[in-house]
């Protein structure tokens, strides 16, 4: 069961100001679809602008939102393959079960999160040639997640030092005790952006800068849960588990200041009547990273710096009004997370689960694309052909710290990633509209992987979460008054390892919403009604991969001289069931 309330005002122009805005509201419940667990969020957005002379314009942008989100259980295959969407967290706190146990009650299981942002968007016509563009902005966050965590009785390890001497922990059952775990971020971003745009008879040439400071603090602390199953508190260092010395015990701490800066170059001409247009263009991106690690036995200060040069080119040819070919040639690249420069250990045995130091390289990729795109009276087509060659591959997974999820990215070599997308529909046809889109996805990892002193023999495996097929098909409808919509999906198969010992299964689901746009009436302007089906079949599938490893079974490492154990199981995001949602809107 789920609801929300939206609205908004629109002020229109305030006196003689020529000052207009909106001001927006939302309210989101939400009751887990399987399992325990409820979704709570507060959002607001705002925004007023004001304009003068010809393209003179500047505005004002303000959000905030709060959320409170419980967990949903991501099994691994063998618990989905045993219990289905039957897998989710305790609906119950059991007073004298052990900790292993209930530290899967729901209620310790939780992400609180709140940010602001503020932006200033400004846009400027000097004259017929200049047009200038900034947009100074700030963003902050605070919150994170809340987990529950197992701690021996007595001690524990403040990163890989052993502590003993702590008070006693309530609902300690045959030494251990369940507690919760508090990973608490609260990064703040302070940037510009600056464009400047040229405009003079066939050429456009852009140039500009971004620049942005940012400091991110985050420390994973514990503290102790109650006869009810409740964590003494979400946040405050006055609940937080206290080491002998009076110090909480954490199982990281780390400051990281980042500055960015880019520096942006391009050029358009258009030619044969605007038929051929080029565009070219270097973006030149700096980063760097200054960070300290409070965590004892750890490398105190960790530095990273990066440059990398960004080109990338594109020519478009419209044959005639239904024909047009491209070409594009793109690069870029993505630093490695801020957590990725810090040693990680276990708190319950004081061993490492991640060693930093900064040592993870920047993702660089190389991207290119021929396509082809038709369009009359009647019908729509497309199909691109594309090539990624990338260095340092960045695979997007998910580590824990103790029991707390954390995003994270793991770098697996070289990878290529080459394939084709066609899409074809038609123009309203009797109201009619159908379409269907396909695509087909060739991967391959360049390197093999290493892990401890050992190499997986993992070059030429087929990459993680890259299905080779997908494709949907459906049809719109939309007289003015009734309109709806339905689309089948189907998604392959994809590996959650690199070693390719471990896949999700493929997945088929549709969706279809119908709804009626009501005559105005006096000042209710179409009010309109739809009823949203989602997932029609009710089938359960798994819908992506929450944490992916480089192998879940032994294998004989590349020179065939050891075994390399299994680094661990995969996880899973599970597929929501059938749900109806009804939407009102009324517009005054």
């Amino acid at each position: 069961m789920s609801r929300k309330q939206f609205i908004r005002l629109n002020t229109g122009y305030i006196g003689n100001t020529g000052i207009k805005g909106w001001v927006s509201f939302s309210n989101f419940h939400d009751q887990h679809w399987t399992g325990p667990g409820t979704d709570n969020r507060k959002h607001i957005d705002l925004k007023f602008t004001k304009e003068w002379g010809d393209g003179n314009r500047v505005a004002a942008v303000f959000s905030w939102a709060d959320q409170e989100l419980s967990q949903y259980y991501e099994p691994t295959l063998a618990q989905w393959n045993a219990k289905g969407t039957s897998n989710y967290y305790n609906p119950t706190f059991v007073k004298g079960a052990s900790a292993s146990y209930n530290k899967n009650y729901w209620q310790l299981n939780h992400n609180p999160w709140d940010d602001i942002n503020v932006g200033l968007p400004i846009s400027l016509k000097l004259n017929k040639q200049w047009h200038f563009n900034a947009e100074p902005y700030l963003w902050h966050g605070w919150g994170g997640t809340i987990a529950g965590q197992t701690l021996p009785s007595g001690y524990a390890y403040y990163g890989s030092e052993k502590v003993t001497g702590m008070s006693a922990l309530p609902n300690t059952v045959d030494g251990s005790a369940v507690v919760g775990e508090r990973s608490t971020d609260t990064p703040w971003r302070v940037g510009f952006n600056t464009k400047w745009t040229y405009k003079t008879g066939i050429n456009e040439l852009i140039f500009g800068n971004w620049y942005e400071y940012g400091d991110f603090s985050y420390w994973s602390d514990f503290t102790a849960v109650g006869s009810n199953g409740l964590a003494a508190a979400t946040w405050g260092n006055e609940y937080a588990i206290r080491m002998s010395n009076g110090k909480p015990l954490r199982a990281m701490d780390y400051n990281v200041v980042e500055q960015t800066n880019g520096l942006y170059l391009a050029d358009t001409v258009s030619l044969l009547n605007d038929k051929l247009k080029i565009s070219a263009g270097l973006k030149a991106m700096m980063v760097d990273r200054r960070g300290t690690d409070k965590m004892p036995n750890t490398q105190y200060v960790v530095s990273g710096n990066s440059f990398q040069p960004l080109p990338r080119v594109s020519i478009h040819y419209q044959i005639n009004s239904h024909h047009q070919i491209y070409v594009n040639g793109t690069t870029g690249f993505r630093p490695p997370l801020s957590m990725s420069f810090f040693d990680i250990y276990n708190p319950n045995t004081g061993a490492a689960t991640q060693l930093g130091g900064g040592k993870t390289k920047d993702e660089y990729s190389i991207e290119e694309e021929l396509g082809y795109r038709y369009r009359d009276k009647t019908f729509t087509a497309s199909v691109v052909f594309f090539n990624y060659n990338f260095t340092n591959r960045q695979i997007a997974s998910q580590t824990y710290i103790g029991s707390s999820p954390v995003s994270t990215f793991i770098n697996v070599g070289g990878q290529t990633s080459r394939g084709v997308d066609v899409e074809f529909g038609t123009r309203p046809f009797y109201h009619f509209s159908p379409y269907v889109s396909f695509e087909y996805l060739y991967t391959r990892l360049g390197d093999n992987f290493k892990v401890g002193d050992n190499y997986l023999p993992t070059k030429g495996k087929e990459a993680v979460a890259s299905p080779r097929f997908q494709g949907s098909v459906g049809i719109s409808y939309d007289d003015s008054h009734f309109f709806g919509n339905f689309a089948l999906k189907y998604i392959g198969t994809q590996y959650s390892t690199f070693m390719n010992d471990q896949q999700m299964p493929s997945q088929v689901h549709a969706d279809m919403s119908i709804g009626y746009r009501f005559p105005s009436y006096g000042r209710l302007q179409k009010p309109t009604l739809q009823v949203n089906f989602i997932n029609l079949g009710d089938n359960h599938y798994l819908s992506g991969i929450g944490g992916v490893m480089a192998s879940a079974k032994s294998h004989e490492n590349v020179g065939n001289t050891a075994v390399v154990g299994a680094t661990g199981t995969p996880t899973y995001f599970m597929g929501a069931g059938f749900t109806v949602a009804v939407q009102m809107g009324i517009h005054c």
